[in-house]
């Protein structure tokens, strides 16, 4: 990646702040534009998985949305309970927004997506854990694969 932006920077005869920008506001652009693009990569997953119990893409597509709305809303809730903990301890690196930063990233969107998953699939406990787990890793995934993209687009588009 460094040896692209470098032949970027030598190409174009620019310096490296001057590029940070044009990169970032290309790319806000281009996120906005491919976002439509995450749902249904982990859809696609979540169909694979359930292909047995639910025949129809179009269920696995409804169970992601609902899913992903609750992963975006904690990232949300995140940043205002991040600020909350900021002004009642003072402190920006405690054990508190350690434990609130793993709680709303990891730990609610995995509760949520085992839970999901027993419930869309109609499965017993011991299928629904790993499962859930795998949602959560087909959203990181899905999440490099979607920064990858955005990467490239904006080099090229840049």
């Amino acid at each position: 990646v460094k040896e692209w932006v470098d032949f970027k920077l030598q190409n174009e005869g620019m310096d490296e702040l001057t590029y940070g920008i044009i990169y970032q506001n290309a790319s806000d652009n281009v996120s906005k534009a491919i976002m439509v693009v995450n749902i249904p990569m982990i859809a696609a997953f979540v169909f694979l998985m359930s292909f047995v119990r639910r025949r129809f893409y179009f269920d696995s597509l409804i169970f992601v949305f609902h899913f992903f709305s609750l992963y975006i809303f904690s990232w949300i809730m995140l940043d205002w309970v991040d600020s909350l903990i900021d002004f009642l301890f003072g402190e920006e690196e405690s054990l508190v927004a350690a434990i609130v930063f793993t709680l709303f990233t990891f730990l609610i969107p995995l509760f949520y997506a085992i839970l999901g998953m027993k419930k869309f699939l109609d499965i017993k406990w011991y299928w629904a854990i790993p499962a859930g787990i795998a949602v959560m890793v087909a959203v990181g995934l899905a999440n490099m694969i979607y920064r990858f993209i955005i990467f490239v687009v904006t080099y090229w588009v840049t």
